[in-house]
């Protein structure tokens, strides 16, 4: 395909005529991003892709983590994004849809992606992301930020995103400056001159899981799998010893012993 834009973040818009959401709708809607968008690839074509959603009123909210996948497995995706749609429906479910929001970015031939896990419905939907306290600080113990709280900023540059959430029940903010493979994170007052409170960076250890990362806090690690913690490394600055002063004269006055 000739003039391919590569690396370049294009929202692709899909209007929803009954104001509901459900897999059929989503099943339209990325068969018609299919034929409008993608389907002129090559077949191994690397697309990475963000489902989202908007309310009548104008608001949009994400709906999945990126997802990046070649053109040939572009089927999965109605698993993934539907799993992603019912684990956050409860919450949305008296609400009017007006457009389904593929926002996507076409990566090189070269990119390499591991191949896409799919999980059950069911066992998702029971697995219970846990949450630890950091000196206090509650902090989720997923790297889904889609479910850290309300999402109040998203920004798109070529190869990062820039996210701010409000944290539930608290009077600070969530910063997150998104890579594909990690993401750096300060928490901040949302008010007056924003302080930060803490800063941390998540770093993902299954590319299709992110329930299973790493999270470095100043001198902490912690190693998360399926959200539970399972790993607390806490590194020490040891003091390096000193070399023995050097005696100028002979000493006679020792002792040796055989065991």
């Amino acid at each position: 395909m000739k003039n391919l834009a590569l690396n370049k973040w294009i929202n692709y818009t899909f209007k929803i005529n009954n104001y509901i959401i459900n897999k059929s709708s989503i099943n339209l809607a990325l068969s018609t991003f299919y034929k409008e968008k993608i389907i002129n690839l090559a077949k191994k074509q690397v697309i990475k892709i963000i489902f989202k959603v908007r309310y009548t009123h104008g608001k949009i909210r994400s709906i999945s983590f990126s997802t990046e996948i070649q053109k040939l497995d572009l089927k999965y995706l109605l698993d993934i994004f539907y799993n992603d749609w019912v684990d956050k429906s409860d919450e949305y479910n008296q609400d009017m849809w007006k457009n389904i929001i593929f926002t996507y970015k076409i990566l090189s031939l070269e990119t390499k992606i591991n191949k896409i896990k799919l999980t059950n419905l069911k066992d998702k939907n029971s697995n219970k992301i846990n949450k630890f306290k950091f000196y206090g600080i509650n902090l989720p113990s997923t790297m889904d930020f889609t479910s850290w709280g309300k999402i109040l900023v998203e920004e798109y540059r070529d190869n990062d995103m820039r996210v701010i959430i409000s944290k539930p029940n608290s009077k600070t903010d969530y910063w997150i400056y998104v890579n594909d493979t990690y993401m750096c994170v300060d928490l901040r007052m949302n008010y007056g001159e924003k302080k930060i409170i803490l800063s941390f960076k998540d770093t993902l250890n299954d590319k299709y899981n992110l329930n299973t990362f790493t999270r470095l806090i100043r001198n902490q690690e912690y190693k998360f799998v399926e959200g539970e913690l399972k790993l607390k490394i806490l590194k020490r600055k040891t003091n390096i010893l000193g070399k023995i002063s050097q005696n100028w004269f002979l000493s006679n006055k020792f002792i040796t012993m055989d065991l």
